[in-house]
């Protein structure tokens, strides 16, 4: 996380700047009003500004006997794919097919 804390932003009026060094208002405002942020950069935001996390269904299939639907909290869906692997003990298989993930976002 402390990565993203040192990401320059690409755009704006704090262009150039550290994460880190952006005030918070502006952050919110950004994250209120657009999609800019993304992957890493949307976790930290949401992170840093306390952000209440959205719950996500998950339905694994072709998994080593954890196949099922689990409710998970994280800020976006490949945080919460990683949430349910580690909280559920979800072990990926190396099939023809491979374990498969499809996520839901249930609420914000």
């Amino acid at each position: 996380m402390n990565d993203m804390a040192n990401h320059k932003l690409k755009w704006g009026k704090y262009k150039g700047k550290h994460l880190k060094d952006v005030p918070d208002d502006y952050l919110k405002f950004i994250l209120d009003n657009t999609q800019i942020f993304k992957g890493k950069m949307l976790v930290y935001v949401k992170t840093r500004l306390n952000y209440p996390k959205d719950k996500w269904e998950i339905t694994v299939t072709d998994s080593v006997g954890t196949d099922g639907v689990y409710i998970v909290e994280a800020y976006n869906e490949h945080q919460a794919i990683n949430k349910c692997k580690k909280q559920y003990n979800i072990r990926v298989t190396q099939s023809y097919h491979g374990t498969e993930f499809s996520t839901i976002k249930i609420s914000q």
